[in-house]
């Protein structure tokens, strides 16, 4: 094989032969610079070829005996394992996964270290397995019986060429970090199935497909390999180790597969996971669709409708997230005149801009399936194009294009945003108290591992993992790092385990980490997703992106065609850039800032006992607070006004999808049943002070016939008392018209078509149920709101009344019933965990607006 000189790989796609700024992400990835990466060794291709051919014949030999023996000896394999008690499956796991790490997140115990210590041989071997195969440890066998079987199945499914990317994936924290010891080689290798780690002559389009790879990164990907095979060749022998020769087949084995292993699963979570895999060895290799891309857009735009839905509707809500802010170090630090303005800013943009990073690709998603003929819009959008364009947009570009969105929206919208949450997010106060005051914005904004060394220990990360999770996802672009996927993994292992991982569950309930760390896995899952249909995004440079972004007139006319038919919701336009910076927001919000301190001062009490004094200060709340909506509202139509081109009018910037989810306050119905409420207490208070009147009238009456018939009694002859009538008193005459036995029934009426339809029947439901649904309607229950209620609970009075629930997959459930099927998101967690009030509330506007449900539709059976 012609062999290729070092330079000729890097030199193939970098602009500046001694810069790595402008290096082509797969050539950096494969030969980093000498003056970054250090290799232990500078191998001849003999070697190097050696070496790769002996991982290969081991990994192959592994697979096959892996698939055998399943295909063979699978149920007893299963049997065998479920039987066992705790004790043997950690005797067998531990002897199987002998040199892995015993705890879960070694790679990152490793990463801390290196700040505190530096990178050391020493370092290197002590935390090579870990950085190998991260995720795979002795303990997530431990923790949950069905992730060995889980990941045995799923090597057994996929060949090792299909685990290729995976793999090396998994690797590329501890590559990027340089904790993994590689040598050099300019040995090229194939990634492809036919021909899985055979030497081939180096192309450049091959190789920026990822269907070749350079030795310094084929020797750690093909190690890590041969390391996990090896490893789950020994478990199935130790499994088998005295069961004889018995061959029973595997249908058992594949049954039990088709649920996980459902009934080995330890760990139950249902909430709504961070769409990453928690841990990636652990889950399928990503596949191309669009569904699911579809999916998990429309879950996201529902959750930011939701949040935004409760603070215009809800005050409790409101006041609570307002007061948390209010508490927090960050507004007390601002300056005199500022500090309601940047709440107002903290309150509304964060969840608006979360809005606007997934609107467009919403529409991109609906346009690719418009241009694959999948949409009832497909031949009118084709047919506008035709008539302004001769160059049709095909959807492999729009694809292209939305991974380029995708990358920008990170970089400019997301990543701003969890630093936001570093900077104000008052979970963080406990563990970042200034000690000079600027502590936490050194966090924040240091780029170099070094800046940030006397704060990245291994002790304080295992104080706060979540702190250092997050500040290191902030800094997500520094492609010297890239240990964000690794931590959004270790994130939904923390949150589903709050107590277990130094969380603070009462601070993190007024948090919003998990939402935006579910946006941005969301985002990092598409380009994943979106990398597996066309292999050459997987390491397209930042200009490349930005070339592809820029050629984008076509696609936007096509986004404009189907904003004109309506198509993918109202939204107004897919690529709208602001021309106002978050500091001239936050001053236009001052007027706003100034309505959210009235409502905030109304002090409103928590527990509302529905009192006429309460009641009243509800209602001021409500109008201060939809005073404090219109004019975020307006605010934001200014912003659109002034980021569209001439000639937008404000009719349609209103019809937008970007200001709809600003219309909730105008809802009437909180504020009619205040009234109401008022009024009936008015009524009742009235009709008590008349009753009283009365009664001290009667009484007077009485002690006054008292004291006459005292005084009459001190007398010897007293008279008798004369009988008292009321001459206007008269002897009611007797009904003669009341009908008898004998009489026929008056005529019934006609029947009048226009007339209302009568009520629906009432569902009926038990006691402990109706208690549990008069806490998704408060207002029209006037329930007090006392106690927890967890989402079992939830699952068990919808059961009650004729809605069982179905888990389908992460998030979501699913309700049948005799009037149709609602799917609903649950929080995150397991069924033990309770649900917050805001989301009580969501479930009764979900079940309202599909079934027309309200608290008057039960009846206690």
């Amino acid at each position: 094989m012609a062999s290729t000189t070092f330079k000729a790989h890097p030199a193939a796609c970098r602009r500046d032969p001694v810069s790595t700024a402008q290096t082509c992400e797969i050539c950096n990835d494969n030969y980093r610079h000498l003056g970054i990466r250090t290799y232990t060794a500078f191998l001849k291709e003999d070697n190097a070829l050696a070496i790769i051919k002996a991982h290969l014949e081991s990994i192959t030999s592994d697979h096959a005996y892996i698939c055998q023996q399943i295909s063979a000896r699978g149920d007893q394999i299963l049997t065998r394992w479920k039987r066992f008690r705790p004790n043997r499956r950690a005797d067998i796991t531990r002897k199987a996964f002998e040199g892995f790490p015993k705890s879960n997140w070694g790679h990152l115990h490793a990463y801390f270290s290196v700040c505190e210590e530096g990178i050391t041989p020493a370092a290197r071997q002590r935390s090579r397995q870990s950085l190998l195969l991260p995720y795979v440890s002795q303990e997530i066998f431990l923790q949950d019986p069905a992730n060995l079987l889980s990941m045995l199945d799923l090597r057994r499914e996929h060949v090792p060429a299909e685990w290729a990317w995976v793999d090396h994936k998994a690797s590329q924290f501890g590559r990027r970090i340089n904790l993994l010891d590689m040598s050099y080689s300019d040995a090229i290798f194939a990634t492809t199935a036919g021909a899985y780690g055979q030497p081939v002559k180096f192309e450049h389009e091959a190789f920026h497909r990822w269907q070749q790879i350079g030795f310094p990164v084929a020797q750690v990907l093909f190690e890590a390999q041969h390391t996990l095979y090896t490893a789950l060749r020994k478990v199935t022998d130790v499994l088998l180790d005295g069961a004889g020769d018995k061959s029973d087949g595997d249908s058992l084995w594949k049954a039990s597969a088709a649920t996980n292993f459902a009934e080995l699963t330890r760990t139950q979570t249902m909430g709504s996971d961070l769409y990453l895999p928690i841990r990636p060895l652990l889950a399928p290799p990503p596949s191309f669709s669009l569904d699911p891309m579809a999916e998990m857009i429309s879950a996201r735009l529902e959750a930011i409708d939701e949040e935004l839905w409760l603070l215009q509707t809800d005050i409790i809500s409101a006041y609570d997230q307002v007061a948390t802010f209010a508490q927090g170090d960050y507004f007390r630090r601002q300056p005199f005149g500022q500090k309601w303005s940047a709440i107002a800013f903290e309150l509304t943009q964060p969840l608006l801009s979360r809005a606007k990073f997934w609107s467009p690709l919403d529409v991109y998603i609906e346009m690719i399936r418009i241009l694959k003929g999948e949409s009832p819009y497909s031949e009118e959008v084709h047919r506008s194009m035709a008539a302004v364009t001769d160059s049709p947009v095909r959807p492999d570009q729009v694809l292209a294009y939305t991974h380029a969105a995708i990358r920008c929206h990170l970089e400019d919208r997301l990543v701003p945003i969890v630093k936001g949450a570093l900077r104000k997010d008052r979970y963080f106060d406990r563990s970042l108290k200034p000690v000079n005051g600027q502590t936490r914005e050194m966090l924040v904004e240091a780029r170099d591992m070094l800046q940030r060394k006397h704060q990245l220990t291994p002790k304080k990360f295992e104080a706060d993992p979540l702190l250092w999770a997050m500040t290191e996802i902030s800094k997500s672009t520094q492609k010297s790092i890239g240990a964000d996927l690794d931590l959004i993994a270790v994130i939904d292992d923390l949150l589903n385990s709050p107590s277990d991982n130094n969380i603070d569950s009462s601070l993190l309930a007024h948090s919003r980490i998990l939402d935006i760390l579910l946006d941005y896995s969301g985002a990092r899952w598409m380009q994943s997703i979106l990398e597996a249909h066309d292999p050459r995004l997987k390491h397209m440079t930042g200009p490349e992106l930005d070339a592809i972004k820029d050629d984008h007139s076509n696609i936007l006319l096509a986004a404009s065609t189907l904003f004109i038919l309506g198509s993918a919701g109202a939204t107004y336009c897919a690529e709208v850039q602001p021309v106002w910076t978050g500091e001239q927001i936050q001053q236009r919000l001052a007027k706003a800032g100034d309505l959210l301190k009235r409502f905030h001062e109304i002090k409103l009490p928590a527990d509302p006992k529905r009192t006429l004094n309460w009641l009243e200060k509800a209602k001021a709340a409500r109008t201060a607070l939809d005073a404090f909506w219109a004019e975020v509202r307006e605010v934001e139509i200014d912003v659109m006004l002034a980021a569209h081109k001439t000639g937008t009018t404000r009719q349609s910037v209103e019809q937008s999808k970007d200001i709809s989810v600003l219309n909730h306050y105008t809802d009437p119905e909180f504020l009619e049943t205040i009234e109401a409420d008022i009024e009936e207490l008015k009524a009742e208070q009235q009709a008590e002070k008349d009753r009283k009147l009365n009664k001290r009238k009667a009484d007077d009456e009485d002690e006054k016939r008292r004291l006459e018939d005292a005084r009459f009694a001190s007398s010897a002859t007293s008279p008798k008392k004369p009988r008292t009538s009321n001459k206007d008193e008269t002897k009611q005459p007797k009904r003669k018209d009341l009908p008898t036995a004998d009489t026929p029934p008056p005529p019934q009426a006609p029947f009048d078509p226009l007339s209302p339809p009568p009520s629906p029947a009432k569902i009926p439901a038990s006691a402990a149920s109706l208690q549990i649904l008069a806490r998704l309607w408060p207002h029209q229950s006037r329930t007090l709101e006392a106690g927890t209620i967890r989402y079992s609970d939830f699952i068990a009075a919808l059961a009650d009344i004729g809605y069982p629930g179905t888990h389908v997959k992460g998030s979501i459930w699913s309700f049948s019933g005799p009037e149709g099927t609602i799917t609903l998101h649950a929080p995150h967690g397991k069924e033990a965990t309770p649900v917050v009030r805001g989301k009580l509330l969501y479930f009764g506007r979900r079940l309202r607006k599909h079934f027309g449900w309200g608290w008057r539709r039960f009846g206690e059976r």
